[in-house]
């Protein structure tokens, strides 16, 4: 791991070509890593990956390169290094990891986007599921803030890339709105419009999300009227 992480923090520099074997070599670390991982419940080598700096050193890496030096790999690395079990969760957060994910929403790459989009979902789905305190939470909400995120996301959610860009975006947007912030309440009704109209969808992945994010949403009982207008019911 230690070679891992001194390969994603060298500098690129020199030709044309020393850059780009450079950039080579730091996309086939991240492919090794991800051959190791994906799709599996290794907390070991995921602590590991933190503990050594691993992950620090990628999120670093994605938040001060130039977009053309970032690719799927890379963030899809990030994605598989903090999924599953983690109970070094507060020290990933400590990381800032929010500012390089709503810093990709821009790359030109949708599949990097995209990625982006479902780190950002894993990171908030168990903040919500493991954090009991408000004060931590509340310090993930001003992480966001700070990052213009919610608003970037909802412009992402607005674009309609594909279907499971927006259901995406839409799922990390009700995890974000729960606490009913007045100045949101325009993006909050377009949100729960969108939710109530999408359980209709023929795709399992999007209806499923939409049915959890409107579960989700109903916990705050002024959205839950919102909701509920005009006789709806959230599916079991």
């Amino acid at each position: 791991m230690d070679k891992t992480k001194q390969q994603l923090e060298i500098v690129e520099q020199g030709t044309d070509e020393q850059k780009n074997t450079i950039k080579v070599k730091k996309t086939i670390k991240c492919q090794q890593i991800l051959s190791h991982i994906i799709g599996k419940k290794d907390i070991e080598c995921r602590k590991q990956a933190f503990e050594s700096g691993v992950t620090a050193a990628l999120i670093n890496f994605l938040t001060t390169q130039p977009f053309e030096s970032i690719n799927q790999s890379h963030i899809w690395t990030l994605y598989e290094l903090i999924s599953g079990e983690m109970p070094f969760l507060p020290q990933i957060y400590d990381l800032k990891p929010f500012q390089v994910l709503f810093r990709l929403i821009d790359h030109p790459d949708v599949s990097v986007v995209y990625r982006a989009v479902l780190t950002m979902q894993t990171l908030l789905s168990s903040a919500e599921q493991s954090m009991k305190s408000d004060s931590t939470q509340q310090t993930l909400l001003q992480d966001v803030v700070s990052c213009d995120g919610i608003n970037k996301l909802y412009s992402l959610y607005k674009k309609k890339v594909n279907d499971r860009m927006t259901n995406a975006t839409a799922f990390n947007l009700a995890l974000l709105l729960i606490a009913g912030d007045n100045q949101y309440s325009a993006m909050q009704n377009d949100l729960i419009a969108y939710l109530k109209s999408d359980i209709n969808n023929t795709a399992s992945f999007s209806k499923d999300n939409s049915i959890k994010a409107l579960k989700f949403l109903a916990r705050n009982e002024a959205i839950r009227e919102e909701i509920e207008k005009d006789g709806f019911k959230i599916p079991e």
